[in-house]
């Protein structure tokens, strides 16, 4: 019999590949001896099962001095254990480049999960399966990325490597022995082993699970020494994949402005699984402001106190903005600053970051907020205040339904005294729709189901009786490129174009998803342009991008996610948000052709062109 094997000890047995593997082996009328940390997990899996197929023992791996006395343990216990199962794993991303952000200490604390502590259980459990007589057999979780690492992961990469070449010479020295010595090495599978990259993204990286414990399962009951399941992996697909920038929004306005109240109106129109975390800085010994916002279904909260962020706290930006990162694992985080601040300093301090720390953050956008009941007030005495609107993406006038229109007038022409060319919004007693404010990212498209691309509104507040008058400040248009067949792609460069010439004055945002042909991939960025493309491939296939045009600049991100769900006869989906009264315009503009269209072979496509609001 290729895999005689009758009870399995089977480290990380209540999550992931351990689990569904733990539960195929009982299907198969093996026991299993689950071993992990967490006991709610353990007993579960054992109320699963019955006792009579299932126990458990509660031991944490990396406490490798206690190794010794677990396998005795384990042995006195369950004396009929002929198979050693040693599955663990712990991945994480690093920038080893960045003496701001690589935790040494993390790093090798991984090394020694992934390697040094199922070396030192193996080395614990051979003198009890030696003793045996019959078959037995130690089973090494490995990966294929001990062949091809992927950089982003080093520790993971480089101790699973590691692991690899000391499977092999045990399998050698063992050869003459009744211990068998299997290494399986899966491919990216869906687990929580990717729940750094957020639950909703992680999970979907790789193969299925169920599909993967069937290969390697029929793997193993062949009886391979060395089971391999999919492929070496794609490293550049999987750098792109699990690299995805974190966007960062900067709010920033005079004191008492009504930032706050900006975010809190922002919350409730996103998805209910979206995570936003909040950057703040306060001065003061009590974040009153934190704790507010810390009620409202933000992911994490990181207060700055007693500073300006743009000056003598800079250097702990990034440290938050890292903290926020690893510890939160935010989709967007906004940075709601002082009164006092200097968005020019933040915007550069992110831009530093994203150059430094690749894959990191990307900026998506400066917004100021305005309070028009007490402009005339400070605008006069503070110079920060005038730069606040200088240097900024979006103006949020706020407060203007308790003027009267020609206290609103003389606010305007004080703005346009200052010489800015920067749109504006009137907000709704603090709302503004989340379409003006944020750009579309991969988690915000996974989580709301693509419904910013289609739709003009899509909050939790479901008080929609009326429209409210925040709403004519901005119009909206969905453009639709319809395909005859699923291999045509978008001009990139008839776009590109469009990007290019498309005034702030008049377009707020452009967002969407399309494909584009790897024959003529888009620029990563609007500061990319003039730089080489990526390697352009001949093979006719195509890529989804998620295009995300804020206020003159634009980037264009590969997505998996986006691929995985896109309808094959659309070639791009795009929303314009528009200023007041310039849809008319943009909607013949668009409908003329030549901006927005299919490349080479475009018999059978279709665009249309919809106005929302």
């Amino acid at each position: 019999m290729s895999f005689p094997y009758k009870h399995f000890l089977l480290i990380g047995a209540t999550s992931g590949i351990g689990k569904a593997m733990a539960d195929r082996l009982i299907e198969s009328g093996a026991k299993v001896t689950a071993v992990g940390r967490r006991q709610d997990r353990l007993d579960e899996f054992v109320r699963q099962h019955g006792e009579d197929k299932a126990s458990a023992i509660n031991f944490d791996i990396s406490k490798t001095g206690q190794a010794p006395q677990f396998a005795k343990d384990a042995f006195t216990k369950y004396p009929d254990i002929d198979c050693i199962f040693l599955n663990a794993g712990v991945q994480r991303r690093y920038n080893l480049t960045s003496q701001e952000t690589f935790k040494l200490d993390e790093f090798l604390s991984e090394v020694h999960v992934d390697f040094t502590s199922i070396v030192t259980l193996a080395h614990a459990f051979l003198p009890y399966l030696t003793a045996k007589t019959e078959p037995v057999s130690f089973i090494f979780t490995g990966t294929n990325l001990a062949i091809v690492p992927a950089c982003p992961m080093p520790a993971y990469s480089a101790a699973k490597a590691a692991l690899n070449a000391f499977i092999l010479c045990f399998r050698e020295q063992l050869k003459s022995t009744n211990v068998k010595v299997i290494e399986l090495s899966p491919p990216a599978v869906q687990s929580e082993l990717h729940d750094y990259m957020t639950p909703e993204v992680g999970r979907k990286v790789g193969m299925p699970l169920d599909q993967f414990i069937d290969e390697a399962f029929a793997g193993f009951q062949a009886g391979k020494d060395q089971v391999v399941v999919g492929s070496v992996v794609d490293e550049k697909m999987f750098y792109e994949r699990k690299m995805s920038p974190i966007p960062i929004t900067i709010v920033t306005g005079f004191l008492g402005s009504g930032k706050t109240t900006l975010l809190l109106n922002l919350i409730p129109q996103l998805p209910l699984n979206y995570r936003l975390a909040l950057l703040k800085n306060e001065f003061g010994d009590v974040a009153i402001d934190s704790q507010l916002a810390s009620t409202q279904s933000i992911s994490g909260v990181r207060e700055l106190l007693n500073g300006c962020i743009c000056c003598n706290l800079v250097g702990q930006l990034s440290d938050a903005l890292n903290q926020l990162r690893e510890e939160v694992k935010p989709d967007r985080i906004v940075i709601e600053t002082s009164g006092s601040a200097f968005p020019a300093t933040l915007a550069m301090e992110v831009n530093r970051l994203e150059r430094e720390q690749p894959g990191s953050f990307v900026l998506d956008g400066v917004i100021s907020v305005i309070d028009v009941e007490n402009w005339e007030g400070y605008e006069d005495t503070s110079y920060t205040a005038k730069l606040q609107a200088k240097y900024t993406d979006l103006i949020i006038f706020n407060k203007w339904e308790k003027v009267s229109e020609r206290r609103f007038d003389l606010c305007l022409d004080r703005v346009g005294d200052l010489e800015v060319q920067t749109p504006y919004v009137k907000s709704d007693k603090g709302k503004v729709d989340k379409d003006v404010l944020l750009g579309i990212d991969g988690a915000l498209f996974a989580k709301d189901d693509g419904a910013g691309l289609t739709d003009g509104h899509h909050d939790h507040d479901h008080d929609h009786g009326h429209k409210h008058d925040h709403q004519s400040e901005v119009e909206v248009l969905s453009v639709t490129l319809k395909s005859a067949q699923p291999e045509q792609a978008v001009d990139v460069s008839a776009l590109e174009q469009l990007l290019l010439s498309a005034p702030k004055d008049e377009v707020y945002r452009i967002k969407g998803i399309m494909r584009c042909s790897t024959q003529s991939p888009p620029a990563e960025s609007s500061d990319a342009l003039a730089e080489p493309r990526p390697a352009a491939s001949h093979d006719g296939t195509t890529r989804h991008y998620i295009l995300n045009w804020a206020f003159g600049r634009w980037t264009f991100t590969p997505s998996e996610v986006v691929a995985e769900t896109a309808d094959p006869g659309v070639a791009a989906r795009i929303t314009f948000i528009l200023a007041r009264y310039e849809s008319g315009k943009w909607k013949k503009k668009l409908e003329a052709g030549g901006l927005v269209q299919i490349g080479e072979g475009n018999e059978g496509a279709e665009l249309v062109v919809e106005r929302l609001v």
